[in-house]
């Protein structure tokens, strides 16, 4: 999660093998993923518009399972990095139609309190806008 998060800090898309391992490797290890590491490695995915594919669903599947796990610590700023996540989801078509059904519980039980996490924030610019 760390890696990832730092190079889409950097503006840095990962090439598709590189992906691809970390996905699986994320997916192995999910339920070792605190809050912070689940919206980081979300929110870089979000970053680098991951396309979906049976690996990128499987690791975001593994992902919500684990949000749902740890809801309770979320704290402010994890919220904000899933809210754009889910932001993400809704405006790709491919993720939009095929998002996995643990996501989909994600969303429908906690999109809410991401999107008003997101809100209270003090307004900067996100990595996701394109000028």
């Amino acid at each position: 999660a760390n890696v990832l998060w730092a190079l889409a800090k950097m503006g840095v898309t990962p090439n598709a093998d590189l992906l691809r391992v970390m996905h699986a490797r994320a997916t192995a290890t999910a339920a070792d993923f605190n809050p912070q590491a689940v919206a980081n490695l979300l929110w870089a995915h979000a970053c680098f518009g991951t396309p979906h594919n049976e690996a990128s669903g499987r690791m975001a599947e593994s992902m919500a399972v684990q949000l749902l796990a740890v809801r309770e610590e979320l704290i402010v700023e994890d919220k904000s990095q899933l809210h754009q996540w889910l932001l993400f989801c809704d405006l790709d078509p491919k993720w939009r139609g095929e998002l996995p059904r643990s996501m989909q519980l994600v969303k429908d039980e906690l999109g809410g309190g991401f999107r008003q996490a997101l809100e209270r924030q003090t307004s900067r610019s996100s990595l996701l806008q394109v000028d």
